[in-house]
């Protein structure tokens, strides 16, 4: 018996298509349904504010073409039943709901579900649109919530932490740590490479029976990889450097660890961590400097990250129970009330 079908649109930017990951495995927790993936196609930005300032009056077809391929509309053709469409990014808005008035005329029960804000488009083009902003809370179509959904969504965490522990050879009971490494971006400066390098070390050598794994990004700068190659030294510190991570994958390293430490310029990054429900340390250097959005975004999310003074991290790694917070079951919920009423 062939299954119902989620299509998920991505406009292949990582932050992006973890959130629509994560909002179509809440969906599919059942396994009930065959994922479809489509990236879409980007016509120019003119074309983009002409088709949102005239999105009632063109024909929805016509201007579908301009964001899927041909293939991938004779795809549309030949798929059973089609129950959701899940994007993110501001990009997919408009493929988001022009699939949807597309499609609805042969499957009218299909539901389209985003993960952006709005910029221009009609709320009622979707039937779920998920925010972090506390303001769209209780409003519809608004599914409100501080965490984003992401790929790290897992309905058993004990079970997906135990799994990654033996994909990396960790012995039972042994204690990971994550360190994950972004870069500087306009708004956030994450510290210099030896604050970093000194970190490392000092909680390697304070905790010798724990296992740390410090993986860099495709944004991580050169003069930071080398510099930690020095920790290559330690007998419980094993680098994951980007591009050279020998199969191992970054959900593994967020599941194993009982903490995650993360460099504090990637929200998306710090996401996945929390709803994997791990303490999360940023840390904070000398050097670090956050623009005022960011620092307003870690006193929002104190509950769940521990913004601190390098100096203090030692101490928060003495803890190594899973927090308890119960984010994907929340999160469900509350996609499931927005879905049915």
């Amino acid at each position: 018996m062939s299954k119902n079908t989620l299509i998920l649109l991505t406009d292949a930017k990582p932050g992006h298509e973890t959130q629509a990951i994560g909002i179509s495995k809440i969906l599919n927790q059942e396994d009930h349904l065959d994922i479809l993936k489509i990236q879409i196609q980007r016509p120019s930005k003119f074309i983009g504010v002409l088709f949102k300032k005239f999105y009632s009056l063109f024909p929805k077809r016509w201007m579908l073409k301009f964001f899927l391929s041909v293939n991938d509309l004779n795809r549309l053709q030949h798929i059973p039943h089609v129950d959701y469409i899940v994007s993110a990014g501001g990009d997919t808005l408009l493929p988001n709901a022009l699939l949807k008035a597309y499609l609805v005329k042969q499957y009218p029960q299909v539901k389209n579900l985003i993960a952006t804000s709005l910029r221009g488009m009609p709320e009622a083009a979707y039937d779920v649109v998920f925010t972090i902003d506390a303001t769209k809370d209780q409003q519809k179509p608004y599914v409100f919530y501080p965490i984003a959904p992401n790929k790290m969504v897992s309905f058993d965490l004990k079970q997906a932490q135990q799994h990654a522990q033996e994909k990396l050879a960790l012995q039972p009971n042994q204690h990971a740590v994550t360190v994950l490494l972004g870069a500087d971006t306009a708004e956030v400066s994450i510290g210099l490479a030896d604050e970093w390098l000194h970190l490392i070390k000092t909680i390697a050598t304070q905790y010798p029976d724990q296992q740390f794994f410090v993986c860099s990004s495709r944004r991580t700068p050169q003069a930071l990889v080398e510099c930690l190659k020095q920790l290559a030294d330690l007998p419980n510190v094993k680098l994951v450097l980007f591009g050279q991570q020998q199969g191992i994958v970054v959900e593994d390293l967020i599941f194993a660890a009982t903490h995650i430490i993360c460099s504090p310029d990637s929200t998306s990054m710090l996401c996945e961590a929390m709803i994997a429900n791990k303490h999360v340390i940023v840390p904070r250097f000398e050097h670090t400097q956050l623009s005022q959005n960011f620092q307003s975004y870690y006193q929002k999310m104190s509950p769940y990250v521990a913004y601190v003074e390098a100096q203090e991290v030692n101490a928060l790694l003495a803890c190594p129970q899973l927090q308890q917070h119960h984010h994907v079951a929340i999160l469900q919920t509350k996609f499931m009330q927005a879905l049915h009423h």
